[in-house]
């Protein structure tokens, strides 16, 4: 599998309530050796 044929990974961190000074983080990937 190729990385442009591996699904899309999102993760979101909302552990707590967004603020200005904490904003919501988002962090995009993709599965590679199979890990």
């Amino acid at each position: 599998m190729s990385p442009s044929d591996a699904p899309l990974l999102v993760g979101c961190d909302f552990s707590s309530s967004p603020t200005r000074r904490k904003p919501i983080v988002l962090a995009l990937g993709h599965l590679t050796g199979g890990r």
